[in-house]
């Protein structure tokens, strides 16, 4: 019988491989990564884990509107933490940081996970 803690080793080293395989889609990577890391990780821990080949991005809008409400848009309140993007081609992975636009986002905690994909 396998213990709990051999099978999240198993999944967490298959997490991985999935996230470096080249082959993997985005779709793939942005579900390794929810295997690997939950809400309120350092980001500190979640780049020492994937690589520092990222980006960070700061939003500069001042207002966003969400046109997902089928009964109209919505205004939101603007988005004020930074986060950091890791690219595969025109895809990919936002890690979002509890960091104000302004700070380090190393010095956040992951807030959530996206991902972007290039629209046909």
């Amino acid at each position: 019988m396998m213990s709990s803690s051999f099978a999240v080793y198993v999944t967490q080293t298959n997490a991985l491989h999935v996230w470096s395989n080249q082959a993997s889609s985005i779709s793939e990577r942005y579900n390794a990564v929810s295997i690997l890391f939950t809400n309120g990780t350092p980001i500190l821990y979640v780049v020492e884990i994937l690589g520092t080949n990222y980006r960070t991005f700061r939003p500069i809008s001042s207002v966003a509107i969400d046109i997902s409400q089928k009964q109209g848009n919505r205004i939101q309140a603007p988005e004020t933490n930074c986060s950091i993007h890791y690219y595969f081609g025109k895809s990919y992975i936002a890690i979002h940081t509890t960091a104000d636009i302004g700070d380090n986002p190393l010095k956040g905690r992951l807030k959530s996970i996206g991902k972007g994909e290039p629209q046909d």
